[in-house]
């Protein structure tokens, strides 16, 4: 079983984390019938904003700044739009460098991990261990995870590029 998450961290921990469930997100054909529809711009709209309510509830004021990959339901030109409305700045993360990325660098892996551990097999049974080890996205978890990446980005320029630098 397999479930998607978007998430949202800072320095200061967790931020928020939102299940991603298309399976009822549908598109109309040109015939009139209907497919399902993938995770694009217009599916990701409604997520922007409760990423920035959730951001300004645990970070308090001032400007926001949002950290993204390049999924085109991230940086497509409808996108850029509706994230505009809610953040100041918009920061795109190097193609294919998921070693820098501090969510798929450190933190969806510890929770992989950590849910894999508890013997979360079932949808509901990822569910709950999600909303369990959510929590322990702290601001030490962060921390860790922005050493690991500098660690990452140190290795990759000391051998040139590329990413076959693990010990």
């Amino acid at each position: 079983n397999k479930l998607m998450y978007l998430a949202a961290v800072s320095r200061k921990g967790a931020v928020g984390i939102w299940l991603l469930d298309w399976s009822t997100y549908f598109k109309q054909n040109k015939d009139g019938s209907f497919r399902r529809g993938r995770v694009d711009s217009e599916f990701m709209r409604p997520f922007w904003k409760k990423i920035a309510d959730k951001a300004r509830s645990v970070l308090g004021s001032g400007p926001l700044t949002l950290v993204v990959d390049r999924a085109s339901c991230h940086v497509s030109r409808e996108s850029k739009k509706e994230i505009a409305q809610w953040f100041q700045n918009i920061q795109v993360q190097p193609a294919r460098s998921p070693d820098f990325n501090l969510l798929d660098a450190s933190v969806f892996p510890t929770l992989e991990k950590k849910c894999n551990e508890k013997g979360a097999v079932t949808h509901e049974d990822i569910k709950k261990a999600v909303k369990d080890i959510w929590t322990l996205v702290t601001p030490d978890t962060m921390e860790n995870a922005v050493r690991k990446v500098k660690k990452n980005m140190q290795k990759s320029v000391k051998l040139a590029g590329g990413n076959y630098y693990y010990d």
